[in-house]
């Protein structure tokens, strides 16, 4: 069984109830990982399995997202609540957080306004100096006639990927669910609310936590400047990686070398402890 079909746990967070999926080693050092915009944690299935054969994995999908609720507005704090909620409830003190696009921008409000919550962050090309380069999505819901229909029309945002088709469909098939009209994917096209960045640069300011970065090589959205601005507003450089071959969808097209990122920063942060 793939732990994408294991059965999710839960958080209450301002009416909503936030789930995640929580697995691998009892005990071991404990990682959250946050999706993006429109995504869900499927965006995740290459990268939670590996990290799970030495680490306590929770992979979460915020409000609006995957198989959490919907609300009838949204904003980054209120899914930067809900990262310190599913961190409070797993009761494992600071963790480490991985946030992917907008879930990064996310990731940075939590750890700015909850910094017992983040241990430490690794951003993955998240778009922290905007580049209007997306149309915005249709606030329609679209239904198809059956779930294979869902998953042939299923595309990226931004579309560039080097991820096999399999990849894909698997995604795909996670993000779709049956309603009286058919086939829908579980996204709010309500929840792409866009992020101020100088709200963004003024929260970013306040971060005491380590904070790294990964991006694709061919990266629609992110480029070295993203990472400088980022060094220039936190007063301190970023350490920053390349994954070889990738777009922006980076946790799909490389794995690998998300989890290598992850495991660097998981090691810089428990020398950086110690020597402290």
């Amino acid at each position: 069984m793939s732990w994408l079909d294991r059965s999710t746990e839960s958080v209450v967070v301002d009416g909503a109830q936030i789930r995640y999926r929580r697995f691998g080693r009892p005990g071991g050092t404990p990682i959250v990982l946050v999706h993006g915009g429109a995504a869900h944690a499927g965006w995740w299935i290459h990268v939670a399995p590996v990290l799970a054969a030495d680490h306590d994995v929770v992979v979460m999908e915020l409000s609006g997202h995957g198989d959490s609720a919907h609300r009838t507005s949204y904003s980054a704090q209120s899914w930067s609540a809900e990262i310190a909620a599913v961190v409070g409830r797993l009761g494992a003190g600071p963790v480490h957080v991985v946030g992917h696009s907008m879930g990064g921008l996310v990731a940075m409000l939590a750890a700015a306004e909850y910094p017992e919550a983040v241990r430490s962050l690794l951003l993955i090309d998240s778009s922290v100096v905007s580049r209007p380069v997306l149309r915005p999505l249709s606030r329609q819901v679209f239904h198809y006639r059956s779930h294979a229909e869902g998953i042939a029309r299923f595309r990226l945002r931004p579309r560039g990927t080097i991820a096999d088709d399999e990849t894909l469909a698997r995604i795909a098939a996670a993000g779709l669910r049956e309603d009286a009209e058919g086939w829908r994917w579980k996204f709010d096209p309500y929840a792409m609310g866009r992020i101020p960045r100088d709200e963004l640069d003024a929260a970013t300011s306040g971060i005491r936590c380590r904070v790294e970065f990964l991006y694709g090589e061919h990266s629609e959205l992110v480029d070295q400047t993203t990472v400088d601005h980022l060094s220039a507003v936190l007063g301190r450089d970023v350490p920053c990686r390349i994954a070889p071959g990738a777009y922006h969808h980076v946790p799909i097209d490389a794995p690998e070398a998300t989890v290598r990122s992850i495991e660097q920063i998981i090691h810089a942060s428990g020398a950086a402890h110690h020597q402290a």
